[in-house]
């Protein structure tokens, strides 16, 4: 037995480098990356033995990138729960709220227990059934906008409403 894994050490490591980079390759496909990326890896893990797990492990970890996410969600998480804390209803509240919102307190326990969203008082809502309301309603708050003004939209085009709402940053923008 120890004569043949002599004779054939190099088969013996081929086979574990092939191992090693199967592992590698699912790693890769279950990270959803970049496709092209991806389609590298699996090339030269599978076309260039040793070597390829030499590149994966140096180049194809993204050490720095987990590193800060892992320190993010750790903050994160700590930020939530401070919030959380300050926030926090005692029974007495959660009283006058059931009373307050009586048919509506199953909706409040849920939004209570959501440990990412706290539940605080002194929110208000407005239902926009339509796409009219809805940027009658944002042309409106950016010409009443006083300090600051967050947007978050996927595009903005440059149609008779984008313009409307790019016409009202630029004024709001020049008043500051």
């Amino acid at each position: 037995m120890l004569e043949y894994l002599k004779d054939n050490y190099w088969i013996i490591l081929l086979i574990l480098n092939y191992v090693i980079a199967i592992s590698a390759v699912i790693t890769v496909v279950l990270k959803n990356i970049n496709p092209t990326k991806t389609l590298s890896y699996i090339i030269v893990l599978v076309f260039f033995p040793f070597f390829g797990l030499l590149v994966y492990y140096l180049f194809g970890q993204e050490y720095r990138k987990n590193k800060i996410f892992s320190r993010k969600h750790v903050l994160n998480q700590s930020i939530i729960k401070s919030i959380n804390q300050e926030l926090e209803f005692n029974k007495n509240q959660i009283r006058k709220i059931d009373d307050f919102l009586d048919h509506k307190l199953k909706l409040v326990k849920l939004l209570y227990s959501n440990k990412n969203s706290p539940l605080t008082l002194c929110n208000e809502v407005d239902i926009l059934k339509n796409g009219k309301t809805k940027f009658e309603a944002l042309l409106r708050d950016l010409n009443n906008a006083k300090n600051h003004i967050h947007l978050e939209y996927y595009i903005i085009k440059d149609d008779k409403i984008g313009s409307k709402v790019l016409d009202a940053l630029c004024k709001k923008a020049t008043q500051a």
